[in-house]
């Protein structure tokens, strides 16, 4: 490979994101295959058209674009299935934190106005002030 072609090759591989194998079969199933069936559909229908030299190809054409849109738009806009929600089996005696773990926000200390500490404490707290 030339230098061109490596300096290529990595930026393209730095820039894409990374599928797993769950959503290349997703990726595959929902969206390529039943494409490529509507792509040998929309052929058969186009050259099926031209051979019983039927009417103008570009009405044909226009049909055909306003009917895969429909499709497209139904698939996209007819929502998954709900999954149910599966239960993490853990592989050791790990501790392993919750999967819905929500980290609190810091809290801002003020510790020099605080007035709930004693005098003395208070006088650490601000440095002997």
């Amino acid at each position: 490979m030339t230098r061109t072609q490596q300096l290529l090759a990595d930026d393209l591989r730095g820039t894409l994101p990374r599928l797993r194998y769950d959503q290349f079969m997703r990726l595959g199933w929902k969206v390529l295959v039943p494409g490529s069936l509507l792509w040998i559909l929309t052929i058969f229908a186009i050259r099926t058209w031209r051979n019983s030299e039927g009417g103008d190809l570009t009405a044909l054409l226009f049909v055909i674009g306003i009917v895969l849109g429909v499709v497209l738009l139904v698939a996209f806009l007819v929502p998954d299935r709900a999954q149910p929600e599966s239960v993490v089996e853990l592989a050791s005696d790990y501790p392993v934190p919750p999967l819905d773990l929500v980290v609190p926000t810091r809290a801002r200390h003020r510790i020099a106005g605080r007035t709930d500490l004693p005098a003395v404490d208070r006088d650490r707290a601000s440095g002997g002030r």
